[in-house]
């Protein structure tokens, strides 16, 4: 355990900080929020220092931190290092535990980042929202939902909330992106169906939970408005001012998936989600990122 001197006090600590916790960290720190970032990567760590952040390098999948924290809030928004070959949720479930150890004060909200992943397949047409039973088929989703029940089964139970996120995207975030600007065929199934939720909001919704929202609780993140794969990529395709793309995704995969019309949606969504929509569907998400239609 490091030694009791050594501690590192902020407003937040972001445990993480790949595509979703910079967004989380940068909006904080422009609120003047003071921000310990942790990372496993030291050249990361370099550019987080120069951003103003405090910054711990760290691998909480096999070791407590170098330093104690000292935190208002928390988001625990790990990502899997897809060069450890140790299960996913292994690897996490360490890492519950060395920030446990590694937190010496933590006087306000924790948010884990979850996934709505873990709801699994709809075969029909349904409405699924935080009174849905999860059915997680993958590795991931099944590790996400162990983390889940881990956390509230931990001394945070009671400042633990848990934000199941759609799908992320965003300019710098757009599978198949390079295929479709070459114009080859897409490796998707362009009948399944996608609930998203753009980087930008997805971040200010992490914040406001961070900062605004009391107690324990769990709530669902998308933009409320679903759509096929394949719709999403020919907006895309109209956006760059190209072709509409075809498709060459595996079928044969339906029955593991969602074919049906698969709405994802906070029962929060009009207090907690839409006021914080910049782009409240993807049309208005992919113009963003890649401009108006052409």
């Amino acid at each position: 355990m490091p030694s009791l001197s050594r501690v590192s006090t902020a407003d937040v600590a972001v445990i993480g900080c790949g595509y979703l916790g910079q967004r989380v960290a940068g909006l904080l720190s422009e609120q003047g929020a003071s921000v310990v970032a942790v990372t496993r990567s030291p050249q990361r760590a370099e550019r987080f220092a120069r951003r103003g952040w405090q910054t711990l390098v760290g691998d909480l999948g096999t070791a407590v931190l170098p330093r104690r924290l000292t935190v208002g809030s928390l988001l625990f928004s790990l990502g899997h290092d897809r060069r450890d070959d140790r299960p996913v949720c292994q690897v996490w479930s360490h890492a519950c535990e060395n920030v446990l150890r590694s937190v010496a004060t933590l006087s306000g909200p924790m948010v884990y980042v979850s996934t709505t992943g873990v709801y699994g397949p709809s075969p029909s047409a349904s409405v699924i929202d935080e009174d849905s039973a999860p059915a997680p088929r993958r590795a991931a989703a099944k590790a996400h939902l162990q983390m889940e029940r881990r956390w509230a089964e931990s001394a945070w139970s009671e400042q633990c909330h848990v934000l199941r996120m759609g799908g992320l995207y965003s300019a710098d975030r757009l599978p198949q992106l390079a295929k479709l600007r070459a114009g080859q065929s897409l490796t998707v199934a362009p009948d399944h169906w996608l609930n998203l939720i753009h980087g930008d909001d997805a971040a200010r919704i992490v914040v406001a939970a961070l900062t605004q929202w009391k107690g324990a609780g769990m709530t669902v993140v998308t933009d409320g408005r679903p759509v096929t794969r394949g719709d999403f990529y020919r907006h895309a395709a109209r956006c760059l001012g190209l072709e509409p793309p075809t498709f060459d995704g595996n079928r044969s995969d339906r029955s593991s998936r969602s074919a049906g019309a698969r709405i994802i949606r906070s029962r929060h969504f009009e207090t907690r989600i839409r006021p914080l929509l910049r782009y409240p569907d993807y049309r208005s998400g992919l113009e963003a990122a890649l401009g108006a239609p052409r």
